[in-house]
């Protein structure tokens, strides 16, 4: 990737797809599913997610895919015997087949939710590292669907997350460490900004996954409106038209 990246791209502004490398959609995940599956956010109202919708379990995301805490994987980075309240490591389906099921309840809001307790994911670590994850039955690997990508951007580094609104799902980042993908094959770097909406993306079917081993959660490929900056070259940095730093 690296030598990639130090080779200028060029590529169009417009609907594409993104694929979102495996740790930069274990960010997204985590912050616009972590806040919104809390269960203080969902019983103060500050979730996306109202308790009536976990009640009807109401369908939220695909059929094949479900989010999960387990937080009892053996040499996990997130798991642990118990949480602070002693409530046992485990493994409970927040999101089962597209279905809302659980928040992440600690004793204080499963009390207030009327809820048994579940495991939390460990506080202070990137999502899968936590104990939070996406699952889509229909994944393929990582490499097999940058392959199949014809044409589109690889995102290996996104800025600015911390500033949008996870309830609402949309998204618009800076994306300096891009790479161009041409018939499955990385074709230079560029730097751009995407725009979308992620949990609009769990839902839409044209999204894929992709698992690394090495990863806790896929990589993800969706649509995004993209404005591609320039060509980007890790020696200069942004580049002219004419290829000058």
């Amino acid at each position: 990737l690296v030598a990639a990246l130090g080779t200028p791209g060029t590529a169009r502004s417009g609907p594409t797809s993104v694929l979102l490398a495996p740790w930069v959609a274990d960010a997204l995940i985590g912050h616009y599913l972590a806040g919104n599956l809390a269960g203080e956010n969902v019983a103060e109202g500050r979730s996306r997610f109202s308790l009536e919708q976990f009640r009807t379990r109401e369908k939220v995301m695909r059929e094949d895919v479900s989010v999960v805490v387990d937080t009892a994987i053996p040499l996990g980075p997130g798991s642990s015997p118990c949480t602070p309240e002693g409530i046992p490591s485990g493994s409970v389906r927040l999101i089962d087949s597209g279905r809302l099921s659980t928040p992440i309840l600690n004793v204080r809001y499963a009390a207030k939710c009327g809820r048994t307790p579940t495991p939390v994911p460990q506080p202070g670590l990137a999502a899968g590292d936590s104990g939070l994850f996406l699952r889509a039955c229909t994944a393929g690997t990582w490499k097999d669907l940058l392959r199949q990508t014809s044409e589109g951007l690889l995102v290996c580094s996104v800025l600015g997350l911390h500033t949008q609104d996870p309830t609402t799902g949309n998204f618009s980042l800076a994306a300096p460490e891009t790479l161009v993908i041409q018939e499955g094959r990385c074709a230079g770097g560029v730097k751009a900004v995407i725009s979308g909406n992620f949990l609009d993306a769990l839902v839409d079917d044209g999204t894929c996954f992709g698992v690394d081993e090495d990863r806790p959660n896929p990589g993800i490929r969706l649509l995004c409106q993209a404005t591609v900056n320039g060509p980007y070259d890790l020696r200069g940095g942004m580049l002219s038209a004419r290829g000058e730093s």
